[in-house]
């Protein structure tokens, strides 16, 4: 099995007022707006085998100075089509963990990708972190015999 996980920005497009709210949060001085990341994403058991049963837990960080109101963190990939779970409340500096799945995993290559506010309802200091990529390869415990 083979796993990696990649951090980046992820561009949507947004409203002209999106826009002008996001800017005017970075804008401001000491400004106590949150700031939303997918901080890990773990799979339990953390290195599956071809059959098991698998979850994956996605922990979400407000490294913002305010507190996020309601939100969704969405994941999907390969053979797993959207799914989103709602978080009501992330103090600042709080972090929560929220579990998908399971999922059975059949041998083969996997990429999911988990997304903070993936409906982009909270307004933050920095959009274009929210998200984290990942990728495994499970084995085929019985390899076709050449």
């Amino acid at each position: 099995m083979h796993l990696c996980t990649h951090l980046g920005i992820h561009k949507t497009p947004h409203t002209k007022n999106q826009h002008q709210d996001h800017k005017q949060a970075q804008m401001t001085p000491g400004n106590s707006v949150p700031d939303l990341v997918v901080d890990s994403f773990e799979f339990d058991p953390a290195f599956p085998k071809a059959g098991e049963r698998v979850f994956m837990d996605i922990t979400v960080k407000n490294q913002g100075a305010g507190a996020a109101s309601a939100f969704q963190v969405g994941l999907d990939g390969t053979g797993f089509p959207l799914r989103e779970k709602k978080l009501d409340f992330l103090e600042p500096q709080g972090e929560k963990t929220v579990r998908f799945g399971p999922v059975t995993m059949k041998p083969g290559s996997y990429s999911y990708t988990a997304t903070a506010d993936s409906r982009h309802e909270v307004t933050e200091s920095e959009e274009g972190n929210n998200w984290q990529y990942t990728w495994l390869n499970i084995d085929d415990p019985f390899p076709p015999r050449v």
